[in-house]
């Protein structure tokens, strides 16, 4: 579970956090990464944040 968990993480750092492309990286659909990050988030709290997407970019200023 470790060695996934750190491949996982790799492969997201990789990517910068694209899952898309971070699943082909580790040869599984990114449906399968989605539970797997889902699955690593419940047993650790929440996993190396950093490189998880955020659902809804945030704006680094007022909207114009």
């Amino acid at each position: 579970k470790v060695a996934e968990r750190e491949a996982i993480i790799h492969a997201l750092e990789v990517t910068r956090g694209c899952r898309k492309e971070a699943a082909k990286i580790l040869n599984i659909s990114a449906r399968a990464l989605q539970y797997k990050i889902r699955e690593l988030e419940a047993d650790l709290g929440r996993v190396e944040e950093s490189y998880l997407p955020r659902k809804y970019p945030q704006r680094s200023g007022p909207a114009q």
